[in-house]
């Protein structure tokens, strides 16, 4: 089902009409000049606008370090979402739920994060915590070690639940460490804690690895303290996006139709 997108008043400062769209390539970000602009819908008839200029200093936007845990690998339901939300090197929130998969979690993949079927009895549906995960990230840029893992998984997650797959990017503090720890030999989140003298709390864990992505983000941005959003997505390169994790799973079928801003 399409979702139908108020109109904004007439005269409204700084607003960008934008296609909502599926499967239709729609570019989250517009090149530097233009700024970043990204679309996220947390319910059928809610849109919530990001607008970020390019040339925005790092210190004055909003991210959300996330990450999921779940049943195991490729199109696996999440047992578990969390978010650690901040700004200009102060922590502004965090997001922590466990949530129902509804399918039993196989013993070999508690053994990593530590999560039983027990402790996942009564927890919320993966419905409710994408919900209140929107309204947590509302305004905010995200952010993920490896993100098109928990993209793809999330993507999912939207579907089956019968949410519209928000248009957005989000950032990779992996790829990021590729560019700016060049020297590592490995990136994963474990090897660039430790090169950078962070404590990892909860290991395999969402929260836990969430602070870690955040303290990562905070590392390697402390070392540019005058770049630009702008700036960054230029050293990052594209970010993996919701539309990409569509059009390479194969539990999503495609869409052909768009709703628009009228």
């Amino acid at each position: 089902m399409p979702c139908r997108i108020p109109k904004y008043p007439r005269g409204h400062a700084n607003i960008l009409l934008l296609s909502m769209y599926f499967s239709t390539r729609c570019e989250q970000y517009l090149g530097l000049a233009w700024g970043i602009y990204s679309i996220i819908v947390c319910c059928r008839v809610v849109v919530m606008k990001l607008q970020i200029n390019g040339n925005t200093p790092l210190s004055q936007v909003s991210f959300v370090a996330l990450d999921t845990e779940t049943c195991g690998l490729y199109e696996a339901r999440v047992v578990e979402l969390a978010g650690v939300r901040f700004r200009g090197g102060v922590e502004e929130g965090r997001f922590q739920t466990l949530v129902d998969p509804q399918e039993r979690i196989p013993s070999e993949v508690t053994a990593i994060h530590g999560i039983t079927n027990e402790m996942v009895q009564g927890a919320p549906k993966i419905r409710q915590a994408l919900m209140a995960f929107l309204d947590f990230t509302r305004g905010a840029v995200w952010l993920a070690h490896n993100s098109p893992f928990d993209v793809k998984i999330l993507t999912a997650e939207f579907y089956q639940s019968e949410l519209p797959i928000p248009a957005r990017f989000v950032l990779d503090s992996c790829r990021l460490s590729r560019r700016f720890n060049a020297g590592l030999q490995s990136h994963s989140l474990g090897s660039v804690c430790w090169h950078l003298g962070i404590k990892q709390e909860q290991a395999h864990r969402a929260l836990g690895d969430s602070l870690a992505v955040m303290e990562i983000f905070q590392r390697i941005i402390a070392r540019h303290p005058t770049m630009t959003i702008g700036e960054l997505l230029a050293r990052h390169g594209k970010p993996y996006d919701f539309d990409r994790a569509i059009a390479t799973s194969y539990c999503i079928p495609r869409y052909t139709s768009l709703e628009r801003i009228e």
